[in-house]
């Protein structure tokens, strides 16, 4: 959904057995580092939380809303459901300003909701002619199975 090369540079999360590998973050040392980023910081988040969810006894929903503004953004539903490793994710976000910065709210039991500025849409042309490949790639060059006719 996000230019994930835009966080590129920011550590990826490591798991083994359901959990952070680096469940302390020693790794990000102090809470500058990597640099402070708002951008970076949300990208990182719509990248590394659905993989929580994969690795871990968690859930997370991406979906797209808008902000009080009326700007188009993506919300991102986080639930620890108490798991500690995902606990510890938290602590980390909560740890480092440019990450906290995206927490909408919060809610008993390990629930979280994040916004993230949505990226630019893309045109319309580059939409077509993605659409128009998937089609010639599943129905042949015509675009079609010949079953419609005008």
């Amino acid at each position: 959904m996000a230019d994930e090369s835009i966080a590129a540079d920011w550590p990826e999360i490591e798991y083994e057995e359901c959990y952070p590998i680096d469940e302390d973050f020693v790794a990000w040392g102090n809470v500058t580092s990597p640099p402070l980023d708002i951008n970076k910081a949300g990208a990182w988040l719509l990248r590394e939380l659905p993989r929580a969810a994969e690795n871990m006894c968690c859930s997370c929903r991406v979906r797209k809303g808008r902000n009080l503004m009326g700007k188009p953004v993506l919300l991102i539903e986080f639930s620890t459901s108490g798991w500690s490793g995902a606990e510890s994710i938290i602590a980390l976000i909560n740890r480092r300003v440019d990450l906290r910065w995206h927490m909408l709210s919060w809610r008993r039991g390990g629930h979280y909701v994040f916004e993230v500025k949505a990226p630019p849409a893309r045109p319309i042309s580059e939409v077509r002619k993605q659409a128009w490949a998937t089609r010639r790639a599943k129905y042949g060059e015509s675009g079609h199975g010949g079953s419609y006719a005008r």
